[in-house]
Order: C-alpha cells, then sequence, then structure tokens
C-alpha cells in the first residue's frame, strides 16, 4: 500500500490507506512527544508488568538509568523504584491489588530522602479489552511543603488568637458576631454556640449600662463610622448575669472591593481598674469633704469656745439667785452638745486627736438617741435595751458616737420599707475565748454592745467582705463603702472587736466588745474639781493668737486670775516681743499665718532658753511636738488654768 505521507491534496483517502508504515511511525512520534510534552511522569506497561512506553519526565523523577530503561528489564526497574521508596512492601501491595482490577487508583508515595510522588493510575483498554495499566507520577514534594508550611503559620496564627490574653471578636456590619476565640469565651462563660451567629446587643452587650449610656447608639456608631470608633470602654455582661468592663480597640475589615464587611475588635478586661478608679474617685471625694469639714469645724469652733468662756465669766460673776443664771447655763450646755459635733466633723476630716476616757457607754446612747431617731427616719422604730445603770468603757466617746450613727445609717438603709433597731448594752464575760468566732477576743470582762435591724439581711459572700474599704453592696452614687471599714477602725482603735452576723432576709447584727472599766478604775481617771485660788498666778504670759475674739476672751481670763499679759496676733509681731521682755510661759495657737505655733516656739526659745511653752490646737497638726505642752479647742477657763498651774509649778 503507498504510503500516504505528504499527500495532503487526496482529500478522500480511505481510512486504511493511513495505516501503512510511514503513518505508524508519525502515530508512534506523535504519541511519545505527546509524552514528553506532560510534566508527570508517565509510565505504560502490559498486563504482564511488561513497560510498553515511559516519557523522560518519568526516568528522571525516579532517577532511573538510562540503560535501565532502554533494556526494558522490569524486575531490576521494580527493584530500582522500590529501593527509593518509605514503604517498599505497601507500594509493590498497591500494583498488585490493580492488577487484578479495572478501577482508577489515587494515592501518594513517600521517599526515603524526604520527596513525595502523588501515584495516578488507570487501566488500559483497546476495544474493551484490558490489556494493561498506565502509571502517572506528579512530583507534589513542594507543594506539600508549602502545605504544611501554610498549615504550621495557621496554626501558630490560630495558637496566638485562642491562647491570647485578651478578647478577640470579630462581627459583621449588622453587629453579628461571627468569631471570638477561647479566651474571650472563657471570660464571658459563653460556648462558641452562644455566641456565633448572634448579635452583640443582648448577648454580650446590654442596651444600656449601669450609667444609663445607650450601648445599641454605641455599637451602631462603630459599624457606620469605624474609624471614629477606634477605641472605647463599656460594660459587657456574662452568661451569669456579671458586669464586666471591657476596653475595646476596634479595627474595620474590609473586602478585595473596598467594602466595609465587618469589625474586629480586641478587649481587655479592665473591672479591677475601674473598680481602682472608683475607690480613687470615692478617696478623692472622702479627702474633699473632709477639708471642707475640716475647716468648717476649725472656724466653728473658735466661735464655740468664746461663747462657752464668755458664758463661763458670766456665771462666775453672777449671784446664784441671778434669774439670767440658768438661760446662760443652757447656752453653756447647747455649746458643749455643738462643740461635740464639731469634733465628728473634725474626727470626719482626720484631723481630730482621739481623746480616749471614761465614757458611760448607756448615757452616751441616751444622749444620742434624739439624733438616731432623725437619722433613721419615722419608718425606723428604734429601741434601745440599755442593762445596767451605768457600763463604763475607756474610748474615745465621739468615735464611739460615729460608730454607733454609721452601723444606724446602715440599718436603715436595709429597711427601705421600715422596720426595727434595736441597740442592746449590757456586761459580759468571756471565759474561754477558743470558741466560735470569738476566739479572738481575750479571756476577761467586757461591755457588749448590738446593732441589730431586721433588714433584707446579708449573703455569706457579703458578709465575708462587709468590713472591707470601699466595698459596698449599693448601687453607684449612693454608698462610699467607708461607712463599715470606718466603723471597724473605730472600733479596734479604742481596743475593741467587732463580728458581724447576717442572712438574707433575716436581719443584720453587729457585736462589739469593748474592755470593762470597773468603779475603782473610774475613780482614779475622774479629774478632781481646782479651787479657784489654786488656779490663780502672777507670772507673765504671752499669748499668740491669730483669731481676735479668742485672743480677747484668753487674755480677759488669764487676767482676772492675776496673770500678766502679752498679747500678739502673728509670729512677726511675736519675734519682736520676744527679744524685748522677760517671759515665764508662752501660749500660742498653731496655726498662725506666717508659721506656725511650734515653729515659733523654737525661734523664741532660741532667745529665752527654757522658757516654758503651751500650744493651743483644735486637729492634729503634723509639726506638733512631744516636746512641748498642748491643750485642744475648745476647751474651758478652768481647763486652761489648770493646765498652766501645772507647767508653771
Amino acid at each position: 500500500m503507498p504510503s500516504t505521507v505528504g499527500k495532503t491534496n487526496d482529500n478522500h483517502a480511505q481510512p486504511e490507506e493511513r495505516l501503512d508504515g510511514a503513518t505508524l511511525q508519525e502515530l508512534q512520534q506523535l504519541l511519545q512527544a505527546s509524552l514528553e510534552a506532560t510534566g508527570d511522569g508517565i509510565l505504560v506497561v502490559d498486563h504482564d508488568g511488561r513497560i510498553i512506553l515511559s516519557n523522560q519526565r518519568f526516568a528522571d523523577m525516579w532517577r532511573v538509568p538510562q540503560s535501565m530503561i532502554q533494556d526494558k528489564d522490569d524486575i531490576k526497574l521494580r527493584e530500582f523504584v522500590m529501593s527509593q521508596v518509605v514503604d517498599p512492601e505497601a507500594y509493590l501491595e498497591k500494583i498488585n491489588v490493580l492488577y487484578g482490577k479495572r478501577e482508577e487508583s489515587t494515592d501518594i508515595i513517600a521517599f526515603k530522602d524526604g520527596r513525595i510522588f502523588e501515584r495516578y493510575s488507570a487501566p488500559l483498554l483497546i476495544s474493551g479489552q484490558f490489556i494493561g495499566r498506565v502509571w502517572s507520577f506528579r512530583d507534589i514534594t513542594a507543594y506539600r511543603e508549602a502545605q504544611r508550611r501554610l498549615e504550621r503559620s495557621q496554626q501558630k496564627y490560630r495558637d496566638l488568637v485562642e491562647n491570647a490574653g485578651s478578647i478577640i471578636l470579630r462581627w459583621d456590619t449588622g453587629g453579628v458576631i461571627t468569631f471570638i476565640n477561647d479566651y474571650g469565651r472563657r471570660l464571658l462563660g459563653f460556648s462558641e454556640e452562644d455566641l456565633v451567629g448572634r448579635s452583640v446587643i443582648g448577648t454580650i452587650v446590654p442596651d444600656r449600662d449601669s450609667s444609663g449610656r445607650d450601648l445599641v447608639a454605641m455599637i451602631e456608631g462603630i459599624t457606620n463610622n469605624p474609624d471614629e470608633y477606634t477605641y472605647n470602654e463599656n460594660e459587657n455582661i456574662t452568661k451569669d448575669g456579671r458586669s464586666i468592663w471591657v476596653s475595646w480597640s476596634n479595627k474595620p475589615v474590609y473586602n478585595e472591593a473596598g467594602q466595609l464587611v465587618g469589625i474586629l475588635s480586641i478587649g481587655n478586661d479592665i473591672t479591677e481598674r475601674k473598680k481602682l478608679e472608683q475607690q480613687l474617685f470615692q478617696a478623692q471625694k472622702m479627702e474633699a469633704v473632709g477639708q471642707l469639714a475640716g475647716g468648717i469645724a476649725h472656724d466653728f469652733n473658735n466661735m464655740l469656745m468664746v461663747i462657752n468662756g464668755y458664758c463661763e465669766l458670766l456665771l462666775d460673776d453672777m449671784d446664784e439667785t441671778n434669774h439670767l443664771r440658768r438661760d446662760i447655763q443652757q447656752i453653756k450646755i447647747t455649746t458643749s452638745r455643738a462643740a461635740a459635733l464639731t469634733r465628728q466633723l473634725l474626727a470626719f476630716g482626720r484631723r481630730q486627736v482621739v481623746q480616749p476616757k471614761v465614757v458611760d457607754l448607756n448615757k452616751l446612747l441616751y444622749n444620742s438617741q434624739e439624733m438616731i431617731e432623725r437619722l433613721v427616719g419615722p419608718g425606723v422604730d428604734l429601741k434601745l435595751r440599755m442593762r445596767g445603770n451605768s457600763l463604763y468603757v475607756y474610748a474615745d466617746p465621739v468615735q464611739i458616737e460615729q460608730v454607733i450613727l454609721n452601723l444606724a445609717a446602715n440599718a436603715r438603709d436595709a429597711m427601705p420599707e421600715g422596720g426595727e433597731l434595736i441597740i442592746e448594752t449590757r456586761r459580759t464575760r468571756i471565759e474561754n475565748p477558743d470558741s466560735g468566732e470569738r476566739y479572738m477576743v481575750p479571756m476577761g470582762n467586757y461591755v457588749l454592745c448590738s446593732v441589730r435591724d431586721t433588714g433584707i439581711g446579708m449573703s455569706a459572700e457579703t458578709l465575708e467582705h462587709v468590713f472591707e474599704p470601699f466595698f459596698t453592696t449599693k448601687v453607684p452614687g449612693k454608698g462610699t463603702g467607708l461607712g463599715l471599714s470606718t466603723v471597724y477602725g473605730i472600733v479596734k482603735q479604742n481596743d475593741g472587736f467587732i463580728f458581724a452576723e447576717s442572712e438574707p432576709g433575716s436581719g443584720s447584727s453587729f457585736t462589739m466588745y469593748f474592755p470593762r472599766v470597773n468603779e475603782e478604775e473610774l475613780i482614779r481617771t475622774e479629774e478632781p474639781h481646782t479651787p479657784e485660788e489654786k488656779l490663780r498666778g502672777t507670772e507673765r504670759i504671752f499669748l499668740v493668737e491669730s483669731e481676735a475674739k479668742i485672743r480677747r476672751y484668753t487674755k480677759t481670763v488669764l487676767q482676772k486670775y492675776g496673770y500678766s499679759v502679752i498679747t500678739a496676733a502673728g509670729a512677726s509681731d511675736a519675734l519682736g516681743l520676744g527679744k524685748a521682755m522677760e517671759l515665764d510661759l508662752l501660749i500660742s495657737t498653731t496655726e498662725l499665718p506666717e508659721m506656725s505655733g511650734v515653729e515659733l516656739a523654737q525661734k523664741v526659745r532660741e532667745m529665752q532658753p527654757g522658757l516654758k511653752v503651751l500650744i493651743i490646737s483644735d486637729a492634729a497638726e503634723a509639726d506638733s511636738s512631744e516636746k512641748y505642752h498642748t491643750i485642744d479647742k475648745p476647751f474651758t477657763s478652768e481647763a486652761l488654768l489648770r493646765k498652766i498651774r501645772k507647767i508653771l509649778e
């Protein structure tokens, strides 16, 4: 049959005419060229496993010597190939299984040197007859390595995200959560199913926070104008209903088209910081109020001392039958009560010196009854149960009264619908300090004072923290968290002990123990009245007082009792006079325009060594010195004169 190669003008040649030798050679060349052009290694074998065809890529991939390919030695080729793979038995088993089946197969071959091939095999069929198999090998080593690097990178960032000490939250423009990391889920108490696919509003963000701020509007603002809300702080809610503060850093997320598709928010728990800020604010507020109260009390103290002093002078000059005497005595009593209130203001402002003395607790409560009733209001029934005529303790009466008032105010707040407030006092003795909660109270005789209410009570958790500074269960703005901590501090400062007992719905009880003073100790502490002749003197006294009213009053008292008095309103005048004359006693107030009274005393003493000094104060001034005698405002004329005689003699 003539060759058809090159006969391009014979368009009507029969098919059998193209199967001559030249045409078959061209087809073989075309087939081999096609095999060589592919990027995969190709091996064609017959049904007995003998090599029919292969391309150079196969030889290169398997690093088969060219001589072995030319020899077409199937056994040697198989042994050479199997020597390179990690699991030759599995490799051979796969081949044997496939030779008995007419199906495609894909698997992975791992090499000892780290290479990885993907092997594909398909049956070779001609006219429906199985005559062998085609094996295709693709080197995926680089792909697998890139895949491993990608997986490691993804795992690294997944670990960073899941183990970060911050909430990582992603939500779409509709406010729907699309992702939250493990830390965020644990902090908020939710599972992934609880949050993903749900709106941030109503799940982790309330509609409004405790201050009334509209958080719905805030979330809308973040999604509509993300560049204006790159940082915000707000309250979030946990699954169990707790409120926590979180600071959020927000970043908009855009798609490839530049469209906003969501917000990525990084959050940190700042609840403790917010508590500290609130405590600092409360402390600053209390400090400011305390300074104001202390300043008012200082000026008020001066006026009370003048009123009380002139009442004493009037009474000294009055006959016992004078009809005005009783009225003046009532003024004096009222100023004494006002002085006690002033001491409370000074104590509140931390400017009051603690002045413990023997106090009849029953009498103190009786005198405070009217004030307590005004404090708790008409809805609370106050009951005083005082056992025994007099119960004496050694404490600062102003501080003890402050304790009672604080506990009464606390009880009032626990009874919004009204109730009973029972204050009880009695003698008691601790015999066995190891029993129960009272183990901290040493054995001995005590005065017990309990304050009980019929209010809402407290849980065990609240009771555990009840005396801690700044701890409060009241809503913001209604409590400072300082009332009960102040009570605890005052009781301990006066050598007492306090215990709290409460249950929800059963009211609260605060029980205090103060060491009891017996009658013998009471007699020793009572200060005897000094006869008038024992209060007189003729010494020269230098009085330095910036308040004109007090200066005039004090000078009048001293002159009335025989003293020679020189006065000065300030330190500069005092220093000039201190050089010019001999003095027996310097009396100076602590607060002077140019310098403190203590500094003045030091300078005058340099001019007159050995000069005796009495400092007048109504506050615990930082520059008060133990080397000088002191007397606190407001004082009576008798107390001042007694102090002077004690110093001079």
